[in-house]
């Protein structure tokens, strides 16, 4: 700091010390009277020092800078994370096929995505030949018959007469 400056920091000090001797009401600064007063020299002197420091001037800016980027990057991450949700979210089913319950990169759920298509058709032709018919027979046969056992029997009494009887028939005739 220059010498001007140190001047300017003296004259404050005195100035505070003799507002301190005009209002003796009380024999001595209490300790919180003594804190304020250094405390708002303390923040003088930053100030000036900060406006006259080019060093400090520059750390100032530098740091501004690193805060700003820092703040930048925590919006990016958080961008990304909500990418990651709502990608995770509108397939969540797929995600879950693969024993995955919480939020991915969106790469991943797109290879989960067509995976689990994959499988759905894979058990799509399974189920047509096997569960979509009893479960079909199953539910006809209930509207008649309300003990569920029994309509569970029938209903594979009659996928097997299907599935099986027939082309037993066929090659038996045919």
């Amino acid at each position: 700091m220059d010498e001007e400056k140190k001047l300017e920091i003296a004259e404050m000090m005195k100035q505070e010390l003799s507002k301190e001797e005009k209002s003796k009401v009380s024999p001595g600064p209490n300790k919180n009277e003594a804190q304020e007063i250094v405390g708002e020299i303390h923040k003088a002197a930053i100030v000036e020092t900060v406006k006259s420091s080019e060093e400090v001037q520059k750390k100032v800016v530098d740091q501004a800078k690193k805060s700003i980027e820092n703040e930048l990057e925590a919006l990016e991450y958080e961008n990304t994370t909500r990418k990651q949700k709502t990608a995770y979210d509108a397939n969540k089913e797929a995600c879950r096929n693969y024993g995955i319950d919480d939020s991915v990169p969106t790469w991943q759920v797109r290879l989960m995505k067509v995976g689990s298509g994959f499988w759905f058709v894979i058990y799509f032709l399974f189920a047509s030949i096997t569960i979509a018919p009893i479960n079909i027979f199953f539910k006809g046969i209930n509207a008649f018959i309300k003990n569920n056992y029994i309509v569970f029997v029938f209903a594979v009494i009659a996928y097997l007469l299907i599935v099986v009887g027939i082309p037993l028939i066929i090659s038996q005739y045919g």
